[in-house]
């Protein structure tokens, strides 16, 4: 008998600034999600959250050598797994 181990992924607004992570998914399919693909944020990318705002958002990550803000509301629809802290 195979026990098959569970993947826990946490949301990108989840993370703290240093950490970094492998995307896996999203939790909707909606025009804006398709707009954060076509910014190199796709599953299988290594996302690595650099900074916050005072307030919390927005934040600024790194992913594929490109440096992005996303607004929290939009970190949140973001998945990720693979979690290292810096």
């Amino acid at each position: 008998m195979t026990f098959k181990k569970e993947i826990e992924s946490v949301t990108l607004a989840e993370l703290e600034p240093g950490t970094s992570a492998t995307i896996h998914t999203f939790s909707n399919s909606s025009p804006l999600t398709r707009r954060i693909m076509t910014m190199g944020i796709n599953p299988g990318a290594v996302v690595t959250v650099l900074r916050r705002a005072p307030l919390g958002d927005p934040l600024e990550i790194e992913v594929s050598g490109c440096l992005l803000t996303l607004r929290h509301e939009e970190a949140l629809n973001i998945l990720v797994q693979d979690v290292c802290h810096g």
